[in-house]
């Protein structure tokens, strides 16, 4: 990678464009000029030996996988040759195969738009003297490429899910960080088709206690407000994994607005931290905006979790409203404020409203996450290291 400063970086992609981009603009619409409406989110320039040069731009670009890691247990075999691969059936993108014309891998140069600047993937080296494309030295490196679509892939679910976002609530859900990319995709598909039951059916299988213990517990104790709680989490764990849910959901419910309180204690004066739970939710949501180069998929995930968090509104909620005691609960999700008054309401302590808990934990931590990196520039790695988690 070059180090570049800004301006140097701007004279380059403008020198650049020039050469490359507008010469083919001009090509395609000619005397009429570009659309209002047309913008370049990607464009791939392919680079023969001894041919014109092919250049594609947006949905025209297309990238050949060598693997694909798929849902539930499928494989391209099951699917089929002539079969379509479904973004619900897609866990994660596995290995970008460099491009090639007519069956020849071919030097090439990729820009694509990350969110808040382009950015340039260039690679030359089929053009070398002594390539050999069967020799290790000159192995296609598809790191980059592979997580930018990982990245198109989990904008495109978030943007369903906006979409679906009432029906998510139906079921007690919100754009919850760690079902990303998957099962939060094949959620949002069975909402969307009205089988609320089948969309329970994949969350809870997806979250098995494993999948809560290594993918969410176990990745809390960078942040102060969830180490100090450990070993409530820990404890709660283990109900859950006991089947003890009146216990897990019991002590998780509560930890929701303490976490949130105590890290806002953290990085504000303790006198500016409101008391009501409502005005908390919000300063949150206030101090997150400060997080620098916020991608689009969490910044959405964001006004999902803190419109999920809201007090006062009905609804499958962790703040419910409740007023009266006789007023109906919805069973969806855990309601404080009714369980904390002691209200007893059998249908909320299941697996699947204790498994939201542990979400909805870790979606706040994850944020917390960010802004502590990106804000206070901590090294959050550095104190795994040192084994403060």
């Amino acid at each position: 990678m070059v180090e570049m400063t800004d301006e140097q970086r701007q004279v380059f992609f403008q020198n650049w464009y020039n050469q490359w981009i507008q010469p083919e603009l001009d090509r395609r619409f000619g005397e009429t000029g570009v659309p209002t409406n047309f913008r370049i989110y990607e464009c791939l320039i392919l680079l023969p030996k001894g041919q014109p040069h092919i250049i594609q731009f947006n949905d025209e670009v297309g990238w050949h996988l060598e693997s694909i890691e798929l849902a539930a247990g499928k494989t391209l075999i099951d699917i089929g040759i002539e079969g379509f691969i479904q973004i619900y059936d897609i866990l994660r993108i596995g290995n970008v195969l460099p491009p090639k014309v007519n069956g020849t891998r071919v030097a090439f140069m990729f820009l694509y738009w990350d969110g808040f600047e382009s950015q340039l993937f260039i690679d030359f080296i089929p053009n070398q003297p002594d390539f050999d494309p069967d020799d290790e030295r000159f192995k296609f490196d598809d790191r980059v490429i592979a997580h930018h679509l990982q990245n198109k892939l989990i904008e495109r679910v978030v943007k369903w899910a906006k979409i679906h976002q009432p029906k998510l609530h139906e079921v007690g859900l919100w754009t919850a960080t760690p079902l990303l990319l998957y099962p939060l995709s094949k959620i949002v598909e069975r909402v969307d088709a009205g089988k609320l039951d089948e969309a329970r059916k994949v969350l809870v299988t997806h979250c098995n206690g494993d999948f809560i213990s290594k993918n969410l517990v176990q990745t809390w104790k960078p942040i102060k407000a969830f180490k100090e709680r450990f070993q409530i989490f820990d404890d709660a764990l283990f109900l859950h994994k006991s089947q003890r849910y009146h216990g897990s959901i019991s002590m998780l419910i509560g930890q929701i607005e303490g976490v949130i309180t105590d890290w806002l204690h953290e990085i504000m004066p303790p006198s500016d931290v409101k008391w009501k739970t409502k005005s908390k939710i919000e300063q949150f949501r206030d101090a997150l905006k400060d997080i620098h180069q916020f991608e689009y998929a969490y910044r959405e995930a964001l006004e999902s979790t803190v419109e999920f968090l809201r007090e006062g509104e009905q609804g499958a909620k962790p703040f419910q409203e409740f007023k009266n005691w006789l007023d109906k609960v919805d069973p969806n999700f855990p309601a404080r404020h009714a369980l904390a008054h002691g209200k007893y309401i059998p249908d909320l302590y299941t697996e699947e409203n204790s498994i939201k808990l542990f979400l909805l934990l870790d979606t706040i931590c994850q944020f917390m996450m960010f802004y502590e990196v990106r804000v206070l520039n901590k090294n959050l790695e550095q104190n795994k290291e040192n084994g403060e988690t």
